[in-house]
């Protein structure tokens, strides 16, 4: 007997477009309507995830930020948070600066990127979709490290970013 469906949101759940198919929507309710929990297991942190993905039928939980964060949706309450030891997000992202890659922090489902980056990694978001999402949910600051560095907690997730060619 299934209890549980698990599934990825860009490029699985979500179509090109970022939206959830009427076909994948009856399927999901169809699933939920038989007892089964639908549950979205992403990347994306989650202040990132779409509502039309949170109101779907049978999503009851949710697992954000590459399992950093799972939460009940219906009462928002994070049920556990599984985070990263802020000194060596420091120490790694300074390696990774220094390299000239273009890095990014999450953290209070947040993601934060340093002004310069953002430039870039907006130029390499070549398509419209991931453009907005792009937008969105990033927030450029003027010192990343020293972000995190100062940062009460730990760290959701860090990312390192490269160009398409």
């Amino acid at each position: 007997m299934i209890k549980l469906i698990a599934f990825d949101l860009d490029g699985t759940l979500l179509t090109y477009d970022k939206h959830v198919t009427d076909r994948t929507r009856q399927t999901l309710a169809k699933a939920a309507a038989a007892g089964i929990e639908c549950v979205p297991i992403t990347g994306r942190p989650y202040s990132a995830l779409p509502a039309e993905v949170l109101d779907l039928p049978g999503v009851n939980y949710v697992v954000a930020a590459s399992g950093a964060d799972i939460r009940d949706n219906r009462s928002g309450e994070i049920l556990k948070k599984d985070l990263i030891d802020k000194n060596l997000i420091v120490e790694i992202l300074t390696l990774l600066r220094n390299n000239g890659y273009v890095t990014m922090a999450f953290m209070d489902s947040r993601g934060y990127v340093e002004k310069e980056d953002f430039k870039k990694a907006l130029d390499w978001a070549l398509d419209g979709p991931f453009r907005e999402y792009f937008l969105k949910n990033r927030t450029p600051v003027d010192d990343l490290i020293g972000m995190v560095r100062d940062y009460p907690e730990d760290i959701e997730k860090f990312t390192v970013n490269l160009p398409k060619d």
